[in-house]
């Protein structure tokens, strides 16, 4: 379940970079980074090991995802705000 949460928000980040252009601030791309790097690391051992540790990872990942999607839609909504003037 949490890792289908962590996935919605990573595939949701993904769209709003794509929506951006490309165009991802330095703060936004490190913790897109950093919420990938939490997901494989989870992926690729399959959580099993220590899944109280593997949900960690997945929330922080989510979180992280989640972040680049708001920063992304400000950005977004400040350029669409300036160009209006």
């Amino acid at each position: 379940m949490i890792a289908g949460v962590a996935l919605a928000a990573l595939l949701a980040a993904m769209t709003a970079v794509k929506e951006g252009k490309g165009v991802v601030p330095a703060a936004a791309a490190r913790k897109m980074r950093q919420g990938q790097e939490n997901f494989r690391v989870v992926t690729a051992g399959g959580g099993v090991h220590n899944k109280k540790y593997a949900i960690l990872l997945l929330d922080v990942a989510t979180q992280s995802f989640q972040e680049v999607v708001s920063e992304l839609k400000a950005r977004l909504t400040s350029k669409g705000e300036q160009h209006d003037h």
